[in-house]
């Protein structure tokens, strides 16, 4: 029964975890999308278009292509794996790993200001209820033997610092 009842809390919060990631992972979409695209790219590029390209070269001039035609075979294929290496290995590559870096920072700091907000929130809602409500009864039992002026003037005070702390966003 435990087991049970542990499973479905664990289950719980990464529910909720995954909503409050999703939730803030919205924002940054052109991060992510961004990402997304380029990695399979980067990795297509990196991992079977270069080797490609270089065996095939390998091939042709292993094969004992005259020594005149080995610049007009291999300067395309040259140019072509200098071109995927340079726009698709470092420029692309470059940019995937830092809209993947930009995505998690901006999302992890919202998930932060958002965690912060919310426990300033119950700390400030929690001080305000308790020392507040305190302070007001100590004002009403110092107010007794004063004047009908100064209770004015002191619950116009206690008013304006209950506006100013309870509508703080902080």
């Amino acid at each position: 029964m435990t087991k049970r009842k542990d499973s479905k809390q664990r289950a719980s919060v990464a529910k909720r975890t995954l909503y409050y990631y999703w939730q803030c992972s919205k924002k940054y979409k052109w991060y992510a999308i961004g990402t997304i695209i380029s990695t399979p790219i980067v990795v297509l590029i990196r991992t079977i278009l270069i080797p490609l390209i270089f065996a095939n070269m390998i091939e042709v001039v292993s094969a004992g292509i005259p020594n005149d035609q080995i610049i007009s075979t291999l300067l395309p294929q040259g140019l072509t794996l200098i071109g995927l290496y340079l726009a698709g290995g470092v420029i692309l590559g470059w940019l995937r790993v830092r809209w993947c870096w930009k995505y998690e920072l901006k999302v992890n700091y919202e998930l932060a200001k958002l965690c912060f907000d919310a426990v300033s929130a119950q700390s400030m809602q929690f001080h305000n209820n308790r020392f507040l409500a305190h302070s007001c009864r100590r004002l009403i039992s110092l107010s007794a033997p004063l004047s009908a002026s100064s209770i004015l003037s002191l619950s116009i005070f206690y008013i304006s610092c209950r506006c100013l702390y309870s509508s703080s966003p902080y």
